[in-house]
């Protein structure tokens, strides 16, 4: 008789009927020739075993009227199927290799047997975790962390000293500072970008000495976010870049253009002047200095009067200095300075207080005059005036080429 399969394929013509046994049901249920060593003879003439399924077979047997199978051999063909169910099952779990313990050996080839092998030996090597286990992980904040690189030190540096200024700015804008004051100016917020750029290029690293600025003019940082910002050698100079938007409000007398600024502050020309002569280069500066402004922001009468921080009220004034002061002693442990030279006695002064009260005493306050055209001493040489105060401070060789550092 012949022996159609569920594919389509006819099988070889087969002998008398016989009834199977249980060692030959369970073998083409799951696969396995009949003889391995009749197979090995004939491999030439023989096409390679079907695999077939325990419908396929099923079927085969109902359509060619194949005897029923016995209890014992329904029994084993129910175990072939459950055994098969199993071992999907088993591939889909966590412990992928045990579907290898249970598949019934086949006859394989040296190769075969090797490249299973290799396969078991990797699988094994692998010990799972438990839900327990995993558990009882470190988490990311647990485990130890490499150490930063240089570079990475120095742009968070960079960024949490942003990030102070931004929160100081966001608390400022919101004091109020009386009937005087009409127009309240935040460099740090309209001109973003150039200020960013300024800070990211040389707040680098820790720095030895803090050059502190009162607060910005209309002309200066008030136009570049530079400190003491004179719009030419910011520029030139220093080389930042960066578009400026509009303050919120915004005295028609006092309009912000940035960089393309044609007014010049000469509080910002005197001292940039200064820094330049010294150091030669930006990166020579910025090695152990950095400029910082006490306040950052500057206040505007109707008239478009300037109004600097010590001509607010009591009250106004009290609140922008407790801020302010806050700040100041934030960057001074960021930076790891170990001298402040506030510009003016006013930046000096509020120095001073900060220090005390923060419980600092380690670093040394010096003052350098104020560059400003309004007070009349600058005007009589301050160049020479500044270098020989830096030189009486011990500070000079910082702001020069290759100082000796201590």
């Amino acid at each position: 008789m012949k022996f159609y399969v569920s594919q389509g394929r006819t099988a070889t013509t087969m002998g008398p009927k016989r009834q199977k046994t249980t060692d030959e049901n369970h073998a083409v249920l799951c696969g396995i020739p009949e003889d391995s060593s009749s197979t090995h003879q004939h491999a030439a003439h023989t096409p390679a075993p079907l695999r077939l399924s325990h419908t396929s077979i099923t079927k085969g047997y109902q359509e060619n009227s194949t005897p029923q199978l016995t209890v014992e051999q329904t029994e084993h063909s129910c175990a072939a199927s459950t055994l098969r169910e199993r071992l999907q099952t088993t591939a889909q779990t966590e412990q992928p290799h045990a579907a290898f313990s249970l598949i019934p050996k086949p006859q394989t080839t040296a190769e075969e047997r090797e490249q299973l092998h290799a396969v078991s030996l990797f699988l094994s090597s692998k010990p799972q975790t438990t839900a327990e286990q995993i558990e009882q992980l470190p988490t990311a904040d647990q485990t130890e962390q490499p150490p930063l690189s240089l570079s990475a030190t120095q742009t968070s540096i960079a960024t949490q000293y942003l990030d102070i200024e931004r929160r100081l700015c966001g608390k400022l804008v919101s004091l109020p500072y009386g009937e005087a004051v009409q127009y309240v100016y935040n460099p740090v917020d309209y001109a973003w970008e150039i200020h960013r750029d300024f800070v990211l290029k040389f707040c680098q690293g820790r720095k030895k000495v803090l050059l502190l600025g009162m607060n910005p003019g209309p002309w200066g940082m008030g136009q570049t976010g530079v400190p003491f910002g004179h719009v030419g050698y910011a520029k030139e100079w220093l080389g930042v870049t960066g578009r400026v938007t509009r303050p919120a409000q915004e005295h028609p007398k006092r309009p912000v253009t940035g960089l393309e600024c044609g007014r010049s502050e000469v509080s910002g020309e005197r001292m940039w002047g200064l820094l330049k002569e010294l150091s030669g280069t930006p990166d020579v500066l910025f090695t152990h200095i950095f400029i910082h402004n006490y306040c950052p922001l500057f206040f505007l009468k109707d008239s478009a009067k300037n109004v600097t921080p010590p001509e607010l009220k009591v009250k106004q004034r009290s609140a922008l200095e407790e801020e302010c002061d806050r700040a100041l002693v934030e960057v001074v442990h960021l930076l790891g300075v170990q001298c402040v030279v506030g510009v003016g006695k006013y930046a000096t002064d509020r120095t001073k207080v900060a220090l005390r009260q923060a419980g600092i005493e380690d670093v040394q306050v010096s003052t350098l005059m104020h560059p400003s055209p309004v007070n009349p001493a600058a005007n009589k040489g301050w160049r020479d005036i500044a270098i020989r105060q830096l030189t009486e401070s011990s500070l000079l060789h910082y702001f020069q080429p290759h100082p000796t550092v201590t």
